[in-house]
């Protein structure tokens, strides 16, 4: 919960941001962001992908674009939770201790651009795969 909720993430918003965190985050800043945000505390030792989708989804958020690194990805992938994946490869050695982001199953490549050294591709979960 290293956030300020003097920021102007929180204090420009327009509508009230989510801030998902657990039982274990300093009880200080989650009452300190509580006045700026809908804090959703969680029981388990880290934020479930699905209880998060859960909870937008009861407020009618049922579309999400989530911006992550491959820890949030992975377990987003594990739950079967994704449609759709914007994938940036970066042709640099790294030593992250983070989990590899395997695609899901019936995931396809619809679309692959290069520019500066970068590769950037799109997959969508195949017609036939999910319903």
């Amino acid at each position: 919960l290293h956030l300020d909720p003097e920021s102007s993430l929180f204090t420009d918003a327009t509508t009230r941001p989510y801030v998902f965190t657990t039982a274990t985050a300093p009880t200080a800043g989650r009452t300190a962001l509580a006045a700026v945000a809908t804090v959703v505390t969680s029981e388990e030792p880290r934020v479930p992908m699905t209880s998060v989708l859960n909870t937008l989804a009861r407020d009618g958020l049922v579309r999400v674009l989530c911006e992550a690194g491959p820890d949030v990805l992975a377990q987003l992938g594990d739950a079967d939770l994704l449609d759709e994946v914007c994938l940036t490869t970066v042709p640099e050695h790294s030593s992250w201790d983070a989990p590899r982001f395997v695609l899901p199953a019936g995931m396809v490549l619809s679309g692959t651009r290069e520019e500066d050294g970068l590769r950037f591709d799109r997959y969508v979960r195949s017609t036939s795969a999910k319903s």
